[in-house]
């Protein structure tokens, strides 16, 4: 027997289409004049209201623009 995957769109759908959201965080160091990675980690959020996900919280949202400077969208 063969398993065929769930359709992702049309009226048989069976596996909706959804997103996720996170954010990447890139320690960079200067070395030798030139900027190397020192490490990265992923964390989830912040969720905008119509995302799939949980909605962030008012205060992860205050967080995320203290530490990006805003969002083009929200000015």
């Amino acid at each position: 027997m063969v398993r065929q995957p769930g359709r992702l769109a049309g009226a048989d759908s069976t596996r909706p289409v959804t997103s996720t959201w996170f954010t990447i965080t890139e320690k960079l160091t200067w070395v030798g004049g030139d900027w190397r990675l020192e490490s990265s980690s992923q964390s989830d959020g912040p969720t905008p209201v119509n995302g799939d996900d949980r909605a962030s919280t008012a205060d992860e949202i205050a967080e995320a623009v203290e530490g990006y400077g805003g969002f083009t969208y929200a000015r």
